[in-house]
């Protein structure tokens, strides 16, 4: 036979348990928001490794997103700098030094599509980046030049930049 306390304790017990499952005061995961980031933050390229007749070649740059994978494509934006935009972000980013390098120039040395899109289902995407050899100045006995681009992604309506630096 149960006495009374042991009856109140176990009322006491179920009502602790049943009112501590009902409130969710802990962080909860936000299926809304959705980032995307580089994979690698920084690519190098040459065409001494290609045959002499490759006229161009596309680097793929890897992109990553972090949240929900989603069951339709996405697009994602970004830009292309086209010269440093201060001292303070070429401290941020491993870059040689700036006589070594020149700015290349769209639609001259490399190509890249106005829009890039992360296929249904998928957690990885690319921007590709197509290199023009003849554009590029140099040669085997005096030396190539070497050119920089920087790409940073923007915010859209489908992804949010993270990890920016």
């Amino acid at each position: 036979m149960r006495t009374a306390i042991e009856y109140l304790f176990l009322v006491l017990f179920v009502g602790a348990t049943m009112s501590s499952c009902s409130e969710t005061d802990y962080l909860q995961y936000d299926a809304s928001a959705c980032g995307i980031y580089f994979h690698r933050d920084t690519l190098t390229y040459s065409f001494s490794v290609m045959p002499v007749d490759s006229v161009t070649h596309t680097l793929q740059v890897p992109v990553k997103i972090m949240g929900v994978v989603s069951d339709k494509p996405r697009t994602f934006a970004y830009t292309v700098e086209h010269q440093m935009p201060s001292d303070s972000l070429q401290r941020l980013i491993y870059l040689p030094e700036a006589a070594d390098y020149v700015w290349a120039e769209q639609d001259k040395h490399y190509t890249v599509p106005q829009e890039v899109t992360i296929p249904a289902g998928a957690i990885t995407g690319t921007i590709p980046v197509t290199i023009h050899r003849r554009a590029l100045e140099g040669s085997f006995s005096e030396g190539y030049q070497h050119y920089r681009i920087v790409i940073r992604l923007a915010p859209n309506a489908h992804f949010s930049p993270v990890l920016s630096e």
